[in-house]
């Protein structure tokens, strides 16, 4: 039984590496031809000095940033109890550029380093070492459309690859107003690419601006989100053998944002899951804990290139 367990893990690692995404606020993405991006990098980074006033109106303005992306999940079978969880680790840097004019503005970038590391049953996720280029349009109220790899073909039909996905974490949708007591909500749907099979998921979120925080020396929003999440797709496992995957989720954190831009500076998140794979051999439900930390990168962290 150890292959066919083996087999299950591989392709449920692809939907855990979907489930360890914070939350990202964002429009769900729309069809059609992808869009013009300029591909001009200002030289370095952008920085901006945030207001301190009791209340702020955030707009994205065009700038080059750079950020990292942490996560750390556990996934269980839940049926066998004994064995110990499958640790999994990933990192993740990211360059943007923002430009343009107007109300939508455009969006490039690349994957600059990638690391995965996985432990217990669970394989290497193949497509892994992947640092594809991207580019979406961007609403200065930080709502993400058309995102696509730049640079690569997609290994599935209708999705995008995973580093390309987790873009959208770096970005909250934006009420015309931040102060305290402030709440919206929104919800996104994206479909990532394991292998061959586009694995779809869909947040509900829920934010409140709790106040003003001081980060690196400046001010910033304190705000709270909370999520729930499902997830579901169709693969092949090794063997030919089809394999339906369908799960929920939910999640709480913390997002530090810049009164000026709304940019994420800081974010923090924990969530749980649970994820059952129908196969012909029968249905395996699984559960998986995760966190994840996202920053923004001082100046000194862009090369001047």
């Amino acid at each position: 039984m150890t292959g066919a367990r083996n087999s299950l893990f591989v392709t449920h690692a692809g939907c855990a590496a979907v489930l360890v995404a914070v939350v990202s606020a964002c429009a769900s993405s729309s069809g059609g031809p992808a869009p013009a991006v300029s591909t001009t990098t200002p030289p370095r980074d952008t920085v901006v000095h945030t207001l301190r006033g009791a209340t702020s109106r955030p707009a994205l303005i065009p700038g080059r940033w750079r950020y990292q992306v942490a996560s750390d999940a556990v996934v269980t079978l839940e049926s066998d109890s004994a064995a110990p969880g499958s640790p999994i680790h990933s990192v993740t840097t990211y360059t943007i550029v923002i430009d343009g004019a107007g109300d939508t503005l455009t969006l490039a970038g690349r994957v600059d380093s990638l690391s995965r590391t996985v432990g217990g049953q669970l394989p290497p996720i193949a497509g892994d070492t992947l640092r594809p280029g991207f580019a979406a349009m961007l609403t200065r109220r930080g709502v993400l459309v058309q995102l696509h790899d730049s640079t690569a073909t997609p290994s599935c039909p209708t999705g995008i690859e995973p580093p390309v996905a987790g873009v959208r974490a770096l970005f909250a949708s934006l009420p015309p107003e931040l102060a305290p007591g402030v709440q919206w909500t929104d919800s996104v749907t994206t479909e990532s690419c394991r292998g061959n099979a586009p694995i779809t998921t869909t947040y509900r979120r829920t934010y409140a601006v709790d106040g003003a925080a001081q980060w690196k020396g400046d001010t910033a929003w304190h705000a709270t989100v909370r999520s729930i999440f499902n997830v579901a797709g169709h693969a092949t496992g090794r063997g030919g053998d089809s394999l339906t995957i369908a799960g929920t989720g939910e999640s709480a954190g913390v997002l530090l944002l810049d009164p000026t831009t709304g940019m994420i500076l800081h974010a923090t998140a924990e969530g749980s899951s649970t994820v059952t794979l129908q196969t012909s051999r029968g249905a395996f439900r699984f559960r998986q804990r995760s966190s994840e930390t996202i920053d923004r990168l001082p100046a000194a962290a862009i090369p001047n290139r």
